[in-house]
């Protein structure tokens, strides 16, 4: 029954699109900051992009996660702060539609990671 949950929510369709996260970044980042420390570890956004069999990592997109986290991580010192990422995301000029719809699709699984756990 559970499985059912998820399945029917990706048939319905998600509502983590590139247009929500450069809206609300702030709700974006939180699923990746799972443990509250107000930044983002190359680990943490790793092992997400490892568990999600996105389309864009089968076509070997520019947008892998190492340049996402590069991206995102504008100071260099290996985390991803709150206030970056929100800077980032929010600029298209910075962060174009394709990283921005790899981001969406990492939070949709984390949703679904997240809700998965609440379920048991």
């Amino acid at each position: 029954e559970k499985q059912h949950k998820i399945m029917s929510k990706k048939i319905d369709g998600h509502d983590w699109t590139p247009d929500r996260i450069r809206a609300d970044p702030s709700t974006a980042f939180a699923l990746f900051d799972k443990n509250q420390t107000g930044h983002i570890t190359v680990a943490e956004l790793c092992f997400t992009a490892r568990k999600t069999n996105s389309e864009h990592r089968r076509r070997g997109s520019l947008y892998n996660e190492m340049e996402i986290f590069q991206a995102l991580d504008l100071d260099g010192d290996a985390i991803i702060s709150r206030d970056e990422f929100i800077q980032v995301i929010g600029d298209p000029e910075k962060f174009g539609d394709e990283a921005l719809a790899c981001i969406a699709k990492l939070c949709e699984r984390k949703q679904e990671d997240k809700d998965l756990a609440e379920d048991i």
